[in-house]
């Protein structure tokens, strides 16, 4: 045998028992809940938020808000995104209701430039009650498509839809990963 096939089958034996021995990975992950280890799900195929009458008070924020939903409507899957209401003044959590928000609040944040408050039923019939998305208020957060201004290219904004998408990735239940390059990773 020469050099040239013996090199060839010493790999192929090595990636053999290397799939054979390793992990799967998922491009995501869903949340369980820690007392009895049940995936969490909504109760129905759609989440309608109430937006906050002062977040989303411009026709322009409300157009990205909108945009956002739809670029996750846009996605292989039965599950849809809306807007029930653009008035919602009574925003907190707790409260069973599906909120979107800005806020400078730390306490809700700790520190993050925006959350995914989520709160689910765990005995009986394993459900999501409510999710609401908090934005940091204090941040600049960019709606444009200029990559300059972009933190990721040494700018000082955010970018607010890429930011929404992720924190609907996490309303929807999905959980960061890292073993793939995608919305939710952190």
């Amino acid at each position: 045998m020469d050099t040239r096939k013996m090199i060839i089958s010493v790999i192929a034996v090595w990636l053999s028992i290397a799939a054979l021995f390793s992990e799967r990975s998922e491009p995501y992950s869903y949340y369980v809940c820690t007392n009895n280890d049940k995936i969490v799900k909504w109760p129905d195929k759609k989440i309608n938020w109430r937006a906050g009458k002062n977040s989303f008070s411009s026709s322009d924020w409300r157009d990205h808000l909108l945009k956002a939903n739809s670029r996750w409507n846009q996605a292989p899957g039965d599950f849809t995104f809306g807007v029930d209401t653009w008035s919602d003044s009574s925003l907190w959590r707790g409260n069973s209701q599906n909120e979107i928000w800005f806020s400078s609040n730390q306490k809700i944040l700790d520190g993050a430039p925006a959350t995914c408050y989520r709160w689910a039923k765990c005995s009986g019939t394993v459900k999501w009650r409510e999710k609401d998305i908090i934005f940091d208020s204090d941040l600049k957060w960019s709606r444009s498509n200029n990559m300059y201004s972009k933190t990721i290219y040494g700018g000082d904004w955010r970018t607010w839809g890429a930011t929404a998408l992720h924190e609907m990735g996490h309303a929807l239940g999905i959980t960061h990963t890292n073993n793939t390059f995608n919305i939710m990773g952190s």
